[in-house]
């Protein structure tokens, strides 16, 4: 849950998050089982001490031989959602930041991987928080963030390290012009550009 708090299931699928930052308003939690693919969504908490049921349907790994990937001296075995990743890293326009080069960096928060993307700047809000902003829009204001395909709601109380941990990101997309954003991460008025976080 909103990508530091972990809790497993009992055999009738209820968890307890008992010591975890479960907020009012959005929350987001990801599903895993081996042999399943990972599901992120977002879930709405209107009080932080009530139970929440809800349903979650993850979908077996498909059973195929994943894409060898080389790059550089490494060799990556791509499939499903991150082979889109790497295929979109190598012919599409935009800042593509691997597993590896987060560990390379070793950032404390998310915002740390972001603050030399060219066309962002990350600045601390009043409240204490911290806020992605555009700076190649016509105004400066701040991307649409997708997490593993979701878009998750915007505003100015989406706050990127409040539900996201580097240790639980596999790869992070971002494109700071609305003409390259990918089909599937493009709406109507993303003028502001997106950020495409890949859990692990």
């Amino acid at each position: 849950m909103n990508g530091n708090s972990v809790a497993r299931t009992d055999e009738e699928g209820n968890f307890d998050i008992a010591t975890g930052p479960v907020v009012w308003g959005t929350n987001v939690f990801t599903a895993r089982r081996i042999g399943y693919i990972a599901l992120t969504d977002a879930v709405w908490i209107d009080e932080t001490t009530s139970n929440h049921p809800f349903t979650v349907r993850i979908q077996p790994l498909p059973f195929e031989l994943p894409e060898v990937v080389v790059e550089g001296d490494r060799v990556v075995y791509a499939f499903g959602r991150m082979r889109e990743f790497w295929q979109r890293r190598k012919v599409r326009p935009g800042t593509f930041i691997t597993r590896w080069e987060i560990e390379e960096r070793n950032p404390i928060v998310t915002s740390d991987l972001l603050r030399t993307v060219p066309g962002l700047s990350v600045v601390r809000t009043g409240s204490g928080g911290t806020a992605v902003l555009s700076s190649r829009a016509t105004r400066r204001c701040r991307p649409t963030v997708y997490m593993d395909g979701i878009r998750l709601v915007t505003g100015q109380e989406l706050d990127i390290d409040t539900f996201t941990n580097p240790a639980w990101i596999e790869g992070i997309e971002i494109y700071t012009g609305a003409a390259n954003i990918p089909v599937q991460f493009n709406v109507t008025g993303l003028g502001c550009g997106a950020i495409v976080i890949w859990t692990r």
